[in-house]
């Protein structure tokens, strides 16, 4: 992803994360802030949470560390991470939550994965969307996405008014790559 953006004229970082493990994330935090000052910026304009694993295991055969697990990337890692960048994102920021199709519907063996998943599409999801935004001062929002609309939800969040900064934040929502984008 890195090199497709510098072929489009533009700088970019990427950096790994697994946000299963909270104690990576001062770390991290301060990864950002150096891969910010390569491309002479200070906050960025977009948070896009899109923590992933696959679990497909009945109810009645998932095990305690297997939903520990689901809930330390999907659901605790992600809360923790978005609190330690909240300083580093522009006033007028946007975080997009990426969730999934799992929310709204169901598929054998998918019980476990899809309890830690919330969109704002179910009233428990809708509920934690609004309790996250009234707590981000008013200026913060936060905003949930399924995976298929991914693309055209950071498409839309994307203001920025060149067409590299359209184009990368596309090819991220469709990759599912997190990045640095400076144009």
């Amino acid at each position: 992803m890195v090199a497709a953006v510098g072929e489009m004229g533009a700088r970019a970082s990427a950096l790994q994360l697994d946000t299963g493990d909270v104690s990576a994330f001062d770390a991290f935090v301060r990864s950002v802030r150096s891969a910010l000052a390569s491309l002479g910026a200070e906050r960025f304009d977009y948070s896009v949470n899109n923590a992933g694993t696959s679990h497909h295991n009945p109810f009645d055969r998932t095990t305690e560390g297997e939903l520990d697990r689901l809930y330390e990337v999907h659901f605790k890692g992600v809360f923790f991470l978005t609190q330690k960048l909240l300083p580093l994102i522009n006033e007028g920021g946007r975080i997009i939550n990426i969730s999934s199709g799992l929310t709204r519907m169901t598929l054998p063996g998918s019980g476990a994965y899809a309890s830690m998943k919330t969109d704002g599409s179910t009233p428990s999801g809708s509920k934690s969307r609004a309790a996250w935004a009234s707590e981000m001062g008013g200026w913060q929002r936060k905003r949930a996405a399924q995976p298929c609309a991914a693309a055209s939800s950071v498409r839309k969040a994307a203001t920025a008014s060149s067409g590299v900064a359209q184009e990368v934040t596309s090819r991220m929502a469709e990759a599912s790559i997190p990045a640095l984008l400076q144009t």
